[in-house]
């Protein structure tokens, strides 16, 4: 009797815990930059004083999606999250701070991206790109934000992890030379990185300081008409 009260006690920890974060989570994350004076000389930036190199192919727009990944994102909305990975669905839980962040003069709104997602396992989770191009320089495939975030489960308990490089200058181009192809040659401005990892729990905002840029999410339970939403 003892041995089976033991396991009934276990089972229902671990009932409890799977289905602590069984249903789908709603995930807000707001990325912006630090323009303050000073800002720059707080944080040592990725030293790079290699000149990058790029063959001239073509000087047209690269699409930020193929048509594929477009109607596979269409047809994603009716099947399930779990096979499916991160579905994109409306802001609502942190507009108040994606304005007020907009409206000061010593920061700048970088990047706002929300979804849904079936919490899983890291080795079955899909990441979200945060991936921003610089949009005065459209002709460039720079990135002004190039990385990618998830959220997944370790261990019964949420996980945040984000990897992000923020670049607020484009690379300067230096000279064309012919070999016999045209090749740009290009001087590398200053990028940063930001690396972090969290464990989370529902309804709790967390934010991830940076001298040059922060992010700020949070992780809610859906609304129900999320699901419906196109």
């Amino acid at each position: 009797m003892r041995h089976l009260k033991i396991f009934l006690v276990f089972f229902t920890f671990q009932l409890f815990s799977v289905s602590a974060f069984s249903a789908p989570v709603h995930v807000e994350v707001i990325i912006f930059a630090n323009n303050t004076t000073g800002a720059e000389s707080e944080w040592f930036p990725i030293p790079d004083e290699i000149i990058r190199v790029e063959e001239i192919v073509d000087e047209g727009i690269t699409p930020l999606i193929d048509e594929e990944d477009a109607s596979e994102l269409e047809n994603s909305q009716s099947m399930d999250l779990e096979a499916t990975g991160p579905r994109p669905v409306e802001a609502y839980v942190l507009t108040d701070f994606a304005n007020a962040i907009d409206e000061n003069p010593d920061f700048e709104l970088l990047n706002y991206v929300s979804w849904i997602q079936e919490p899983v396992p890291k080795s079955r989770t899909k990441s979200v790109s945060l991936d921003t191009p610089f949009v005065d320089s459209f002709l460039s495939t720079e990135l002004l934000l190039a990385g990618e975030t998830s959220v997944y489960e370790i261990a019964q308990l949420l996980q945040f992890d984000i990897q992000v490089t923020y670049k607020p200058l484009a690379d300067t181009e230096e000279a064309v030379v012919y070999l016999p192809d045209p090749v740009k040659l290009y001087s590398p401005e200053t990028s940063y990185i930001l690396s972090e990892k969290r464990q989370i729990q529902i309804n709790d905002i967390h934010y991830f300081d940076h001298p040059r840029f922060g992010v700020v999410f949070t992780i809610i339970r859906p609304k129900q008409a999320e699901f419906f939403a196109q």
